[in-house]
């Protein structure tokens, strides 16, 4: 398996640009990071979450423009793998379906 175990502290989310609609970021998610892939620990959990600021102004957006990723710090530990478990899912405007679309998840030390 390709890859080594790195020390990191936080892991970001970008929501999708492609129509700067967020509607596929989750509502609910657990993020879990892992040195072996398989022991896994629990290290932000997020329910109701808003979507960030950008795009079309409603009421289950956040009230600041949020222009980059949205940020999970914790607390520094040796991370090979990282997963993201959506729990709860968004209706996104195309046909009342629900989807979770996340651009890109970084980790950093």
């Amino acid at each position: 398996m390709p890859g080594s175990t790195r020390i990191a502290a936080s892991r970001s989310c970008s929501p999708t640009r492609l129509t700067r609609a967020t509607t596929g970021f989750p509502l609910d998610f657990r993020i879990l990071v892992s040195a072996n892939g398989e022991r896994w620990d629990e290290v932000a959990k997020r329910e109701q979450f808003r979507k960030p600021a950008t795009g079309a102004p409603d009421g289950d957006r956040k009230p600041r423009d949020v222009t980059g990723p949205e940020s999970f710090s914790f607390g520094q530990r040796p991370v090979r793998f990282v997963k993201v478990e959506v729990t709860r899912l968004r209706k996104t405007r195309y046909f009342g379906k629900c989807a979770a679309q996340l651009a890109e998840i970084e980790v950093v030390r």
